[in-house]
């Protein structure tokens, strides 16, 4: 069995734009190599970015030799760059396509991730979000606690983070700043590499998707950071202090809280408010009364301890994952509970004992009321 492996490093200069002096040096590895089997001769080569990078590919190719399997790979790596080559500037509408008109009365968002290794091999990141006008988001930083630890991972969080503000504050327009050439070609791409497989970290890309899916239009982008534009000065500086925050783990043991655990709940009972259909519609009702009569703090007394959990445990969780659960699937009636999500003010839960007939002859009484400062379901 003969193995030939040669590694080579080659740099790509990509100029931002076409008067600049400016260029970033980009450094790939590739390797071609070939060896003899019963069967004939086998080729294999590689391309590698960095770690997680979703350029990183290992290909077969017709029996050449060694030497072609490394031109072929040289040859492919400047093909990827061709591809994914924006300039300074370039704006890309969430359909993949380069927008065509000017977003100079948009808000503006500035994202960025920052990756560090440490001499025992562990890697820490961070990622912030800076905002161009403070009246439209707020400026914000983490330490990412996602594993494995990458710099690609880093910068979708900082994207996802960044949407996630936009459409919390309704914003009907925003710019979101990346400095990530690869985030913006597989995005265009529709996360697929050229095989038909999905690239590496489709969940952060499906969070990110269903948040440009809402009222806010979005347009991606590219900068790459500048030391004397001040937003991008900002976003280093918070990076810098944010790759060393404490590490915050998330896991599924969020969804075990006991309902003694939630906060201004009472046990008692009450009138109450038949309701049809899931008792989270039922909710919705009494959320939109509130809200049309202009109450700022009401009690509701459900006998639903699922409803209590869902609403003040897991509502922020599946905010934060964007609307999916712990196995990254879409939640369900996920419309309802964003809707909740927007009603939901200054709520005091009561977990009453199930209903009587008392309890239900009284709920006539409730439903002819317009002065009721407590709302049963």
């Amino acid at each position: 069995l003969q193995l030939i492996k040669v590694f080579e490093c080659i740099s790509l200069l990509e100029y931002l734009d076409g008067t600049s002096s400016l260029v970033v040096v980009q450094e790939v590895f590739t390797t071609g190599y070939s060896f003899m089997t019963p069967s004939g001769r086998i080729s294999k080569y590689g391309i590698f970015w960095g770690p997680d990078d979703p350029r990183n590919v290992i290909r077969e190719v017709p029996g050449v030799t060694h030497v072609a399997a490394m031109l072929m790979a040289i040859i492919d790596a400047v093909r990827i760059v061709s591809q994914c080559r924006f300039r300074f500037g370039d704006e890309m509408n969430t359909n993949g396509e380069m927008a065509t008109t000017s977003s100079n009365d948009w808000p503006v968002v500035y994202t960025m991730a920052m990756c560090k290794s440490s001499n025992n091999g562990f890697n820490s990141a961070s990622y912030v979000t800076v905002w161009s006008d403070k009246r439209c988001g707020q400026n914000t930083m983490h330490r990412l606690a996602m594993m494995p630890v990458t710099l690609f991972r880093a910068q979708l969080a900082a994207i996802e983070e960044a949407l996630r503000q936009a459409v919390d504050n309704r914003l009907p327009r925003v710019v979101v700043v990346t400095d990530s050439q690869a985030f913006l070609l597989n995005w265009r791409k529709g996360w697929l590499k050229t095989t038909g497989s999905p690239v590496p970290n489709k969940f952060l890309y499906d969070r990110i998707r269903d948040l440009t899916q809402s009222d806010t239009e979005v347009r991606f982008r590219y900068e790459a950071p500048q030391a004397d534009n001040s937003m991008w000065s900002e976003a280093i500086d918070k990076c810098f202090e944010a790759i060393d925050l404490p590490l915050v783990g998330k896991d599924r043991s969020e969804y075990k809280r006991d309902i003694s655990e939630v906060k201004d709940m009472n046990k008692r009972g009450g009138i109450i408010w038949e309701t049809d259909g899931k008792i989270h519609h039922g909710l919705i009702n009494i959320l939109e009364k509130a809200t049309s009569v202009g109450f700022k703090h009401i009690v509701v007394r459900t006998n639903s301890v699922r409803l209590i959990l869902a609403s003040e445990n897991w509502l922020p969780i599946w905010h934060r994952n964007g609307w999916r659960n712990s196995l990254h699937k879409p939640i369900a009636d996920a419309d309802s509970w964003k809707k909740i999500w927007w009603l939901k003010k200054t709520v005091y839960w009561e977990l009453m004992d199930p209903p009587n007939d008392d309890d239900k002859a009284a709920a006539a009484q409730l439903f002819f009321s317009d002065d009721v400062n407590e709302l049963q379901l």
